[in-house]
This record gives C-alpha cells, sequence and structure tokens, in this order.
C-alpha cells in the first residue's frame, strides 16, 4: 500500500513538473535580429537574454538579463552601494566632529567662565611669551658681540703673525652655534607667538557665542 502511495506521488510531481514546463515559452532574437518563440532556448540566446512567457496567453512571466546586461547592473548596484558606505562614513565623520566640538565648547567655558577671565588670561600668556622672545633677542645681540669681539682680537693676532690655536677655532665656532640657536629659537617663539594670539581671538569669539546662547537659554527657561 505504501509503495503504491510513493508510486503515485511521483507520478503527480512528474505530471506537475511536466505541466510547468509546458505552460513556458521563450522569446529571444535568434542569430539574425528577429524576435523568436521557442519551447527550446538555445545556448546563444542565454548568453543575449531573454524572456520568458506563459505558453497561451504570452503574459510576460520574467525577464532574463544578458551577461554584458547582468554585470553592468551589478557595477551599478556596487557603484551605489559604494556611493551609501561613503555616504555613512562622511556622516559619522561629521557626528566624530560635532562630538570633539562639543567637548571643545565644554572646556571653553570649563576653562574661561567668562570674557574678562580669558582676556586676562590671554593677557597674561602673550606678555610671558614676548618677555621671552625678548630675552632671546638680547642673548642674541651679546653673542653677535662676543663674535664681533673675537674675530678683531684673532684678525690682529694674525695680523700679528701669530697662528690661531685649535682652542681658539672650537670657541669661534661655539660662539657662531649659539648665535644660529638664538635664531631658531627666536623664529619658533615669534611663530607660536603669533599661533597664541590666534588661538586666543578664535576662542574668545567662540566663547562670546556660547556665554551668548547660554544667556538665551536661561531666559527662555
Amino acid at each position: 500500500m505504501k509503495i503504491t502511495n510513493i508510486i503515485f506521488l511521483s507520478f503527480l510531481l512528474s505530471l506537475s513538473s511536466l505541466s510547468a514546463q509546458a505552460g513556458k515559452i521563450y522569446r529571444f532574437d535568434d542569430q539574425s535580429g528577429t524576435s523568436t518563440l521557442s519551447k527550446i532556448l538555445p545556448p546563444y540566446a542565454s548568453q543575449q537574454g531573454y524572456d520568458i512567457l506563459d505558453e497561451k496567453s504570452l503574459r510576460l512571466i520574467e525577464r532574463v538579463p544578458s551577461q554584458e546586461q547582468s554585470i553592468k547592473a551589478q557595477q551599478e548596484q556596487d557603484k551605489i552601494e559604494q556611493q551609501k558606505q561613503l555616504a555613512l562614513r562622511e556622516k559619522e565623520e561629521q557626528e566624530k566632529l560635532r562630538q570633539i566640538s562639543r567637548i571643545k565648547d565644554q572646556n571653553l567655558i570649563a576653562q574661561y567662565p567668562s570674557t574678562a577671565i580669558l582676556i586676562k588670561s590671554r593677557d597674561a600668556d602673550l606678555h610671558a611669551r614676548q618677555v621671552h622672545i625678548n630675552d632671546i633677542k638680547q642673548q642674541s645681540e651679546i653673542s653677535k658681540q662676543k663674535l664681533i669681539d673675537f674675530q678683531e682680537k684673532i684678525g690682529q693676532q694674525e695680523f700679528d703673525g701669530e697662528a690661531v690655536s685649535d682652542k681658539q677655532s672650537k670657541h669661534l665656532n661655539m660662539i657662531q652655534d649659539a648665535i644660529n640657536h638664538n635664531q631658531l629659537s627666536l623664529q619658533r617663539e615669534a611663530e607660536a607667538l603669533e599661533q597664541t594670539k590666534q588661538q586666543f581671538e578664535s576662542d574668545l569669539i567662540r566663547l562670546e557665542i556660547l556665554l551668548g546662547l547660554m544667556a538665551a537659554q536661561e531666559q527662555q527657561d
């Protein structure tokens, strides 16, 4: 009994498969470019793309693209995905920048509760830097004068017919190195002074905005 049921079920499945196959027909362009209907799909048609139609009503069931179209569609999909990923990364980067900006604003207000405190801190910092620059300038002028004096001494010594010793040559090089070092330090400190001025100016503008927003928020509350 069981064997008979199995055979009957297999027979029904076979009929269903044959019915499904019989209900479809292919539409494609033949090798001469003419649109053709056929129950058999040639290999070249499967590569160039074809339509699957209902055999009775010729209603379109499925459109199968060509390999070239499939590749192009996949490339377009990949491009869309790349654009989505790029937009997502940009959005994440913008959010990171906003978070950094919020933290900077919080730190700025915590460090300078008022513009008066910021201005006082700015003036003290710039004054200290300017004093340091003046000290370097003074040291540089002293070194330059030492170099002039020592060069004159050596010049007189050579004029008198005395040779310049290795110790004197090393001392001359040390003075020149000190002058060069002071010049580099002076340049770095001058750049740092200008950057500090710009940073304080930027902080002052931002602080005024933040304090104004806080005041407006308090009024609303």
